[in-house]
Parts: structure tokens; C-alpha cells; sequence
């Protein structure tokens, strides 16, 4: 994505997606839920400080127009600043997943360690996760999908959530043409 992403836009846009992919699905396996609140700037610099460092750019930028989304993708939370701080029980899962993942030498495969990455989408009962990788190191902001080994790569914030708000409309197509699922 571009360095100048249209934030309310690309969440307009995911929002409309889900929406159109929930109204078709019966079982309601994905329901839309609203992004949160966006986050204060200084409440953003104050987690920054706390920290020790600064946010990826994207991030950053995401949380001053949403600070988290619950059931981001399916169960999985995308991260607030609450989450961040580790005051969630998605927090605590996202701790116990990469632990498991540390110990099963995951981040070796990745050509990360532990430390180069924090999570930012995670859910109860959920062992697929997001991580992003840290300001400062080779990559930054990039997001990776981990469900036991890497899933996929994302340049970004906005292209892992372009790439949300394209699943949802293909789920909406396949629903619409009655393929769901297949």
C-alpha cells in the first residue's frame, strides 16, 4: 500500500464487506462488529513512551482512527492499546501463543526472534495469530499470519486489512452463489 493510506476509507470499506458477508451467511460465523473508538494521540504517545519505543508508522496511524477492533477475523481481536498493554484476555492468549511458539522455534523459521515482533490480532480459543514486526528492525510494520508456521506476509497494516475486506467480499460472492465454505 501507498504511504498516504486513506484510513477511513479502507475501514469503511472492510466494514461494508463484512457487513455484506454477514447478511448472507446464516450462520453468522463472522459478524460484523464496528471498529472501536479511535485512540487520543497522547494516550498513543503515552503507550510509545511506556514501551520504550515508537509504533510502526501504519499502526500508529490505525489506532488514531480505531483503537482495536473485536472480532477482526472470526473470533481474533485486532489490537487496541488495552490489548498492547497486555490488560485483555486476548492479550494473555496472543503471551501464551507465542510462548508455544518460542519454544517449537517458530521464529527461527521466520528469520525473526521473539523480541523483533508483537502481536496485534489474536483470539480466545484461536491459535492463528498476527504479529508485527517491530519500529527499528529490518521490516518493520510488516504483519505476519502465524497458525503453527508463517501463513502469509503482509507489507503492511493497510495491505493485511485490504486483503480482510477482499476475503469478505469473496466469502460474499461464494455465499451469494450459494459455494460457501468450498
Amino acid at each position: 500500500m501507498s504511504d498516504q493510506v486513506d484510513w477511513k476509507a479502507l475501514i469503511g470499506q472492510l466494514i461494508l464487506a463484512k457487513n455484506e458477508a454477514d447478511k448472507l451467511d446464516p450462520d453468522h460465523l463472522e459478524p460484523l462488529v464496528a471498529p472501536n473508538t479511535p485512540a487520543a494521540p497522547e494516550d498513543i504517545a503515552a503507550f510509545e513512551d511506556a514501551a520504550g519505543g515508537p509504533l510502526p508508522e501504519e499502526y500508529r496511524q490505525f489506532l488514531a482512527h480505531a483503537d482495536g477492533w473485536r472480532s477482526f477475523y472470526f473470533r481474533a481481536k485486532l489490537f487496541g492499546l488495552a490489548d498492547l498493554n497486555g490488560q485483555t484476555p486476548e492479550a494473555a492468549v496472543a503471551a501464551d501463543i507465542l510462548d508455544v511458539y518460542e519454544s517449537e522455534d517458530v521464529f527461527e523459521d521466520l528469520d525473526v526472534t521473539r523480541a523483533d515482533v508483537f502481536p496485534v490480532c489474536a483470539g480466545v480459543g484461536m491459535r492463528a495469530m498476527f504479529v508485527m514486526i517491530r519500529h527499528g528492525r529490518p521490516d518493520a510494520g510488516t504483519v505476519i499470519w502465524l497458525d503453527g508456521e508463517e501463513v502469509e506476509r503482509y507489507t503492511g497494516l493497510a495491505e493485511f486489512i485490504a486483503t480482510m475486506r477482499d476475503y469478505s467480499l469473496q466469502q460474499a460472492d461464494k455465499l451469494r452463489a450459494g459455494t460457501a465454505g468450498s
